[in-house]
């Protein structure tokens, strides 16, 4: 069982964005805002889409990246070294509302 532990700490993942949803700012300024890239690299990225922007890296960060570009609007996949495609977590539950003061 130890074994098999130490070879998932082990496994790596690339990130790959295959497209952005329309919005009112464009792919290449949100790719700026979120990650402080230059115009011409973010041009060059939406440019080459599907582009694998992190390769070789543990899943915790590949899982960060993937949360990241979710939120500035672009679907991605993590894909294992074999290129098996992980599932995407499930979206967040809402918050729970909280109960009002009685007046």
């Amino acid at each position: 069982m130890h074994a098999e532990r130490a070879g998932e700490a082990d496994e790596t993942f690339d990130v790959v964005i295959l497209a952005f949803e329309p919005r009112e700012d464009s792919p290449q300024l949100r790719l700026q805002s979120a990650f402080g890239i230059d115009a011409a690299a973010a041009d060059k990225l939406v440019a080459k889409l599907p582009m694998t922007v992190q390769r070789a890296v543990p899943r915790v960060r590949a899982e960060y990246f993937r949360r990241a570009l979710t939120l500035i609007g672009a679907s991605s996949e993590v894909r294992s070294q074999d290129g098996q495609v992980l599932p995407a977590p499930p979206p967040p539950a809402p918050p729970a509302e909280l109960p009002r003061p009685e007046a």
